[in-house]
């Protein structure tokens, strides 16, 4: 059912036969609403499967800025969501039974204010999530925050709240998140430690129920206007993106 300007791909997630492609400019229900698509193979065919979208959906509430699939939970975040304040943002949790798709908890941050974009990037693996608000409170105002949940049973409850160590203002904290067992990598390409948007990102480690920062990292050529801070995690391999770098001159 796809229009002109509904942005279908703007956020993609894959886990074996089964494709999660939200569109987050939908017009189902009003218009910039918002809605997701899964997708199924069978042999070398895709089919569509279902539609997803909010019970409590609103106009502009971007529903599929972000997903997230791992076996038969989705994630669908919606970024300009007015939880308790306008952009607050919220993040929806869909299981599958059979071939159904069906609406569970609606996530939001525990301390979330005015325009934070909860939600924003998220990403999930079996019973933990990680939901970036990239211009929440952190160490100070607009740095940008993350948020780890955890299920137990069919209940996700917020587990820890993670910000920058030397986090400032509009580093954008949670640009990107990637998880991979027990390493968490954040992204924040509007750091400045190498210059006005230079970007960096963050490595925290899991110890025991807690997650603690292990290691800022940034390439040694990084400068203003690299935006380094999206990246791919698996086990000790990490592939982090400069698109601003001037490897030819031009961005």
């Amino acid at each position: 059912d796809g229009v002109q300007n509904d942005a279908f791909g703007f956020s993609v997630a894959l886990d074996g036969d089964t494709a999660l492609v939200g569109a987050l400019l939908g017009d189902l229900g009003g218009p910039s609403k918002g809605s997701a698509y899964v997708f199924v193979r069978d042999g070398g065919v895709w089919t569509e499967q279902q539609e997803l979208a909010p019970s409590d959906g609103a106009v502009d509430d971007k529903f599929g800025y972000s997903v997230a699939l791992s076996g038969d939970t989705a994630l669908v975040g919606a970024a300009d969501y007015a939880a308790a304040a306008i952009g607050q943002g919220a993040v929806y949790v869909f299981t599958r039974s059979g071939t159904t798709w069906t609406q569970g908890q609606k996530l939001t941050a525990s301390d979330g204010h005015i325009i934070e974009g909860f939600g924003s990037r998220l990403d999930l693996e079996g019973d933990v999530a990680v939901i970036s608000a990239q211009f929440g409170r952190g160490v100070e105002t607009r740095t940008g925050a993350a948020y780890v949940f955890a299920r137990s049973g069919s209940s996700w409850s917020e587990q820890q709240k993670l910000s920058a160590c030397d986090g400032a203002f509009l580093d954008s904290f949670g640009s990107w998140v990637a998880l991979s067992g027990d390493a968490l990598l954040i992204g924040a390409d509007w750091d400045e430690d190498h210059g006005p948007y230079s970007g960096s990102a963050y490595l925290f480690r899991r110890r025991g129920a807690s997650w603690v920062q292990a290691q800022k990292l940034a390439p040694k050529e990084t400068s203003r206007d690299n935006y380094v801070g999206r990246f791919a995690l698996s086990n000790d391999r990490i592939l982090i993106g400069a698109p601003g770098h001037d490897a030819d001159g031009a961005e």
